[in-house]
């Protein structure tokens, strides 16, 4: 299959890191793309003359990669993880000194599992590189042969994104490099340029106001509070029922009971008034223990509402939302209340649209407030990105490795200084016509 082919087998070759060196180079560029033409100026047409861009959403939970020409990603956990014993052997196989990928989350038990990316940022470097090798080797992406769409947080400091330039230009030779804000192409992704994107994700939570394809970052309002902290609040909730989860691995068993079954509840109160306890719902470890869960599935996801339940003096996601707006231009506000986005895997929990719906109208009177909640929350920005790079301002959006060589870290900052917003009727005219 051609590498930039949207066709995908769910069987994926996921031999250890050694081999990745091979996907930095690769063959001659592969022909019979599977990309569909369009005839709008706007968009590359066909693009067989020109290489699909490989766009990365590298987030703190989870990493989504593949070609811009894909219908969708491919997606795993952005965990790295390190044999507990010395001599650990799967199979006929020997554990090497990192596991990252599916491969480390199939055999999570024997390893120790650490997170490169904190609410601090990047912790591990080191770490996160293995991570974007594996996201080329996953797909069979040559990373000389791409351009890369990355994304970056709001109040990304320079000095992280000028790290994550060296790897990709120094270290895999990437030919251009765009740096793209998730919460942007979220916006992108549903076919606006205004709104108020609401973002949680695995470590942190944004609110970010954008009017016309720009985002001012003096309206940015985030917090250290998001999926991560829940999944240790249901930790927490579990272990005074007497089941404790504590390991690493364990830690993301916790993780896969609180996808299942967790429920924003519309009123906490009412939830675990009318809640019948012999009602529970049972989870089956892969031990074979099955964990009663009971009123922990309301109480865990009212975290990002009520940070105060772990001793956090924060703001709830609502009030975050209303802090931003309140930071944007007044003549602004009514237009980006009526386009509020929810982006992210922490709002995509049962319940979520409703409660968040309810709890900002409760803060104020307003006159056209709308609530969007896509489908693929969590594959949103990618989905953005994808779009993004087909459109033949892309190039001009990225900077290139020769400039990088030449410039250095002057590059970016030319660059910052000459962006400007797309405009609206370029995106509308893009997905009339692009197939997706």
């Amino acid at each position: 299959a051609s590498a930039s082919s949207s066709r995908r087998t769910h069987v994926r070759r996921e031999s250890s890191l050694s081999s990745v060196h091979k996907y930095m180079q690769g063959p001659p560029t592969p022909t019979g793309a599977n990309v569909t033409k369009v005839t709008n100026n706007d968009i590359k047409e066909g693009l067989p003359d020109r290489t699909p861009a490989f766009v990365i959403d590298s987030g703190s939970g989870l990493i989504k990669a593949g070609f811009g020409t894909d219908s969708r990603p491919l997606t795993y956990d952005a965990v790295v993880g390190r044999p507990k014993y010395r001599r650990v052997m799967i199979g006929s196989r020997r554990l090497g000194k990192v596991v990252v990928g599916r491969r480390a989350q199939r055999i999570r038990g024997v390893l120790k599992l650490s997170y490169p990316v904190t609410a601090g940022g990047v912790q591990n470097w080191n770490d996160m590189q293995k991570l974007w090798e594996y996201a080329y080797e996953d797909n069979r992406a040559y990373a000389m042969r791409h351009p890369v769409l990355l994304t970056e947080q709001p109040l990304t400091l320079m000095k992280d994104r000028l790290k994550t330039a060296e790897i990709f230009y120094e270290e895999f030779q990437v030919p251009s490099l765009c740096f793209q804000l998730p919460q942007v192409l979220g916006l992108y992704a549903v076919g606006n340029t205004t709104g108020l994107v609401l973002d949680s994700g695995d470590t942190t939570t944004s609110a970010v106001p954008i009017f016309e394809g720009r985002y001012d970052p003096a309206t940015v309002a985030t917090m250290k509070l998001a999926g991560r902290d829940i999944t240790r609040y249901l930790s927490k909730l579990l272990r005074l029922t007497g089941c404790n989860l504590t390991s690493s691995s364990e830690f993301e068993e916790v993780k896969r009971i609180k996808h299942k079954m967790c429920t924003t509840a519309f009123n906490l109160g009412t939830a675990l008034r009318d809640f019948d306890v012999d009602r529970g719902m049972g989870y089956k470890l892969p031990d074979g223990k099955v964990v009663k869960i009971g009123l922990e599935r309301f109480q865990a996801p009212e975290l990002l509402f009520n940070p105060s339940l772990m001793g956090r003096e924060e703001p709830g996601i609502h009030e975050l939302a209303i802090q931003a707006v309140a930071k944007s231009r007044p003549e602004d506000r009514r237009q980006i209340y009526s386009q509020i986005i929810l982006a992210g895997g922490s709002t995509t929990s049962k319940g979520f649209e409703l409660r968040i719906l309810n709890s900002i109208r409760r803060l104020g009177s307003f006159n056209k407030l709308r609530i969007s909640a896509p489908d693929r929350r969590a594959e949103l920005a990618w989905v953005g990105g994808s779009i993004l790079s087909t459109l033949s301002l892309f190039d001009s959006m990225s900077i290139s490795r020769a400039d990088y060589m030449e410039m250095g870290s002057q590059a970016f900052y030319k660059k910052r200084a000459q962006d400007g917003p797309i405009a609206e009727d370029t995106l509308s005219r893009s997905f009339t016509n692009i197939a997706r």
